[in-house]
């Protein structure tokens, strides 16, 4: 999240100085100050950023995604945030929630447009439209679908994160 603090002006960069030749080092240095996170981590790698401010903790987003988008709401008004920048699973959720977020300056792309890049197999048909180069793939429904396939293979569910539901079939991973 990005924040604007009492008395900076929304054209800060204009206010103070900064033209083509200011380092970025500086600029960063000025702009560290306006890094906010909500992290339900108290010792989250946002912590250790030398460019983050403060981390607000708040509810896990899978956990809880209705108590998460609360704190969010919570945070937005409380430090007049200027804009939320969500990453990884809550980038999903805050597209999914963007019509009950009216409040919230958020930047991200609409839901249709996630699922169709987050789903494996969505996003394998995307690839094959386009014409970009990918491994071999099929939709697999059930064990019929298996059939003829050579050893090995990986074998993956159509939403997972971090390596969740992806198996090696018949082969060994080293």
């Amino acid at each position: 999240m990005l924040h604007r603090p009492a008395g900076i002006e929304r054209h800060a960069a204009t206010k103070h100085n900064v033209s083509p030749r200011t380092k970025a080092s500086d600029l960063l240095d000025y702009l560290w100050r306006l890094l906010e996170a909500l992290d339900p981590d108290p010792l989250c790698i946002a912590r250790f950023s030398r460019w983050m401010h403060r981390i607000h903790r708040c509810p896990r987003s899978g956990a809880d995604p209705p108590g998460y988008l609360e704190a969010v709401k919570r945070v937005v008004a409380e430090r007049r945030i200027d804009v939320v920048l969500p990453t990884h699973e809550q980038a999903w959720l805050f597209a999914a929630a963007k019509p009950e977020l009216s409040d919230v300056p958020v930047a991200v792309a609409d839901v249709a447009s996630f699922d169709r890049v987050q789903s494996k197999v969505e996003f394998a048909r995307l690839l094959d439209k386009i014409g970009l180069a990918q491994p071999r793939w099929r939709l697999v429904r059930g064990n019929s679908d298996l059939d003829g396939l050579s050893f090995p293979y990986w074998l993956k569910t159509a939403f997972s994160t971090a390596g969740r539901g992806v198996r090696l079939v018949g082969g060994s991973a080293g």
